[in-house]
């Protein structure tokens, strides 16, 4: 092998090594990204429980903010 083919194979490596070192930094960047996202308490609001079953009542689209406090209500009375 000549010392150019040499020079020039050395030179692919270390942009190869420069490759890699790039995207090992973004995964784990993606990756405590990632975790944080995790770690974040999930939020939900009362409206998250509009459409969640079967009751059998009908007016619930007129009613879901009374049936919604009653059903608090009655959670907290236990």
């Amino acid at each position: 092998m000549s010392d150019q083919m040499a020079a020039q194979l050395y030179a692919e490596l270390q942009e190869i090594r420069t490759l890699l070192i790039q995207v090992q930094m973004e995964v784990e960047r993606l990756t405590r990204q990632l975790n944080q996202e995790l770690e974040q308490p999930k939020t939900y609001t009362l409206s998250s429980l509009v459409g969640l079953g079967a009751s059998g009542l009908t007016d619930v689209s007129e009613r879901h903010d009374e049936y919604v406090g009653e059903a608090i209500l009655n959670e907290y009375i236990r």
